[in-house]
């Protein structure tokens, strides 16, 4: 014993019951005064008593010491964390020894007197954290500590009261009481609990605010509270839509020096917090740098949460005598009002979506009064004789998508109409080859019902597969509404809509962002981060038994097409499976039965549908490559919800298996999916025996990132070697993975050229509409044209025709 010297800064120390923030404390120093290089562990009892292994009442830091050589020192602190007996009011002797782990007859003791105080209160509750921030949607613990300091066994119920906040999105883990949870506490006894806090992920009922709640344990003879604070934090956005109003015929012959046009600027407030919309002169922005004078209606807008509003904008400009034979020319507006958080009258943490608009104003030029008239019996004549009048939307287009055959274009917009172009395939210049063939009939009379056409802004189109039906039939997504409608678009006929509406859940505005079609199913994407499958085949069945069948809206999930004939409902919902991010593009491995998904973290998902009776989920985080390290597939990660996928496109013919990826940061990117199949069959035998809680799906995260997978990535513009891109919004690939169309927000329109390996070899522009932002295109492959389609600028849709070059096509396949 004499080979070790053992020294306390405390021999007395004082502890009271309960109490986590006086623990008592004293630092132990120790020296080596043998002969060999030894490590020390301390070891605290009570003396004169057989104590069992725990020690939970004590902590040593550190537990034990590396070896030291004769003379060294070394401190250890000791803290008492609660009282080693239930006792009150006494003096407890322990005994602190401290032994060489590799020669137990080297060591040295020593006594130690701990005062137990006993506590004033008989019952005491603990809240650690006190302040808690959480966003809508997602789940947050709140810790709890009660202490028994009598020597009597005390029987309570905890309890939950709050303000503001709903008392069910409160629930005690492991409790079968629900909101309230009942136990016993033995004598001189600690018991951790916990509480779970779910708040809904709805911006109307979870506001943004700092909201109070108690915790309560309710005891006949003693009982205790304690108060906290929970902070929703903000989430959401505010949509934003420029709409132009329809111009008075009469103005047109009113000899003025002003052209005037008035716009419909709407907001709508999708977050959990009130928004303050600032609109200012500063904010419009000229892309020509041209004089103009414009007037707001309101120049705030306050925006409580889930309310809309809108305003007017007046724009007008001094108008310009003729110059040569031009009567009318077109300059375009950039607006982006300002987001302020009422409250602090800072910047609001939420976002517009989109944040900005261009705004498309035409100019007539000043001609006199007798060729206004002229003007205007020639646009009357034109009118009536051909059938190119009105080829343009009244708002942004969303959507557009050949037929099978390449002869008809439909096209969706925001402003809540559907159009058909016909295509013509004479040697015409490339302006005459798109027809106009009208807007889809405002309303179509069935059964005596008035069914109207779609009335929210279309987010998707998609067209059946051959082999399903004889009939193009388009499948069109309503964005506001998660509605789907499908449109026999030759006869103009609505021949069936799926919603979602559950008047339990009140599942209602669950935005539809994505769809897509196989010979067997129709996926959709919507805003609640959910992908629905539904039966194709029993909806269009179930259209062809009955030549008008009467749709209604769905009352209760599954979702169910009712027809008038007392048959069985038909139940076409089959599956859906919840996501934990938004699927903004959808496409589809018919050949491996994989749906793959992609949106906001720049995430890509592949969901095995195929096998009903085990889902599998797989999920993983595309990042991108160093081009200046392609040989070691070096990866760039990209953080934040404003980094996302925003198109999909998928080649799957003879031995070809290609996935083609756009994002909103200017890249294109070309996977392998015979390579991403095989990570995903490694994947899956790693995991076989690992099953998360409450969820037997085997999930892969990541394992893009260790996937060699990627043929081939750029950036949209090549000029600027992947910096300060402009997003790329919609990519489309023929069905032999030779040729890859491209459009986004820099106003092209590109066809590429990919070789047998699936590399692009060649580029070229179609159209060139700058500064147009772009939102879709389509190609196909017919004879020996390619045909591309894709928005064009002023809401308008342009038609491309390329002939093949037979060379090019032997070096793709």
């Amino acid at each position: 014993m004499g080979n070790v010297k053992m020294e306390l800064s405390k021999k007395k120390l004082r502890l009271q019951v309960g109490s986590r923030d006086r623990e008592s404390e004293f630092i132990v120093t120790v020296i080596n005064q043998s002969d060999k290089f030894v490590s020390f562990k301390p070891n605290l009892s009570i003396r004169e008593l057989n104590q069992t292994a725990e020690n939970d009442w004590y902590r040593i830091e550190p537990s034990f010491c590396a070896k030291k050589p004769p003379g060294d020192i070394t401190e250890f602190k000791v803290t008492i964390l609660k009282s080693p007996l239930k006792l009150y009011n006494a003096t407890i002797e322990l005994q602190l020894k401290v032994f060489a782990i590799e020669d137990p007859y080297i060591y040295a003791e020593d006594i130690v007197y701990l005062i137990v105080e006993r506590s004033e209160l008989p019952l005491k509750l603990l809240l650690p954290i006190k302040h808690l921030k959480v966003l809508p949607g997602e789940d947050i613990e709140i810790p709890i500590v009660l202490y028994n300091l009598i020597p009597n066994i005390i029987d309570i119920t905890l309890n939950i009261s709050t303000s503001g906040l709903q008392k069910n999105w409160f629930k005690f883990k492991h409790s079968q009481f629900g909101e309230a949870k009942k136990f016993a506490i033995e004598p001189a006894e600690d018991i951790e609990e916990v509480c779970i806090f779910s708040p809904p992920n709805n911006f109307t009922e979870v506001l943004r605010d700092k909201y109070e709640f108690k915790i309560e344990a309710k005891n006949d003879r003693f009982p205790a509270d304690v108060s906290g604070t929970i902070e929703i934090l903000p989430k959401g956005e505010v949509e934003f839509e420029v709409i132009r109003q329809p111009l008075n015929p009469a103005n047109f012959l009113v000899r003025s020096f002003r052209n005037r046009r008035t716009y419909r600027l709407k907001f709508k407030n999708n977050s959990n917090l009130k928004q303050q919309v600032i609109l200012d002169r500063k904010d419009i922005v000229e892309i020509k740098k041209r004089k103009f004078n414009c007037k707001f209606e309101e120049h705030e807008i306050i925006l409580s949460p889930g309310e809309a509003k809108d305003t007017s904008l007046t724009i007008w400009k001094e108008r310009t005598w003729l110059i040569l034979f031009k009567f009318k020319e077109r300059f375009q507006l950039k607006i982006t009002p300002n987001l302020i958080d009422p409250e602090s009258g800072k910047s609001s943490p939420s976002y517009l979506h989109p944040e900005s608009q261009i705004i498309d104003f035409p100019m007539f030029l000043m001609v006199q009064f007798i060729l206004q008239i002229f003007a205007l019996g020639v646009s009357i004549g034109f009118w009536w004789f051909s059938p190119l009048f009105g080829d343009r939307h009244q708002s942004s287009v969303n959507a557009v998508r050949f037929n099978r055959d390449a002869s008809t274009v439909v096209s969706g917009s925001s402003d809540r109409t559907l159009r058909r172009w016909q295509v013509n395939k004479t040697a015409w210049p490339a302006h005459h080859r798109l027809k106009d063939g009208g807007k889809i009939q405002e309303q179509t009379e069935r059964n005596g019902k008035n069914i109207e056409q779609p009335d929210r802004a279309i987010q998707t189109i998609r067209v059946t597969p051959d082999t399903l039906t004889q009939n193009n039939i388009f499948v069109v997504g309503l964005e506001d509404s998660g509605a789907v409608q499908l449109w026999d678009i030759n006869q103009e006929k609505l021949l069936a809509q799926l919603n979602l509406v559950d008047k339990k859940k009140q599942i209602r505005n669950n935005r539809i962002f994505s769809t897509y079609i196989t010979d067997r199913y129709l996926f959709t994407g919507h805003g609640s981060n959910t992908i629905y499958q539904w039966d194709l085949n029993d909806i269009l069945n179930s259209i062809e038994e009955k030549e008008n069948p009467s749709v209604e809206q769905i009352d209760n999930l599954p979702v169910e097409i009712k027809r008038i004939e007392k048959k069985p409902p038909l139940k076409p919902l089959i599956n859906f499976h919840a996501f934990n991010f938004v699927p903004l593009s959808l496409a589809v491995s018919e050949e491996k039965e994989f749906l793959i998904l992609a949106g906001r973290y720049n995430k890509l998902a592949f969901w095995k549908f195929g096998d009903s009776q085990n889902q599998k989920i797989y999920e993983g985080q595309f990042y991108w490559q160093l081009e200046n390290d392609p040989e070691n597939r070096t990866f760039k990660p990209i953080l934040g919800q404003h980094s996302y996928i925003t198109s999909l496109a998928i080649a799957e013919q003879d031995k070809k298996s290609l996935l083609v990826m756009a994002d909103n940061n200017g890249y294109i990117t070309i996977w392998n999916l015979n390579k991403i199949y095989s990570c995903i069959q490694q994947e899956e035998t790693k995991q076989e025996n690992i099953e998360e809680e409450n969820n037997s799906e085997k999930k892969a995260k990541n394992f893009l990132q260790e996937c060699d997978a990627i043929i081939d990535q750029w950036p949209d513009d090549q000029w600027s070697e992947g910096r300060n891109t402009q997003p790329v919004r919609s990519v489309a690939i023929t069905p032999n993975g030779c040729y890859l169309a491209s459009a986004g927000d820099d106003g092209r329109v590109k066809l590429w050229l990919l070789d047998e390996a699936g590399k692009r070899i060649d580029e070229k522009i179609l159209g060139d509409f700058s500064p147009t932002r772009l939102n879709s295109v389509d190609i196909k492959e017919d004879k020996n044209y390619l045909w591309v389609v894709s928005d064009a600028e002023s809401h308008g849709i342009q038609l491309y025709r390329t002939k093949i070059d037979k060379a090019d096509e032997e070096r793709c396949l």
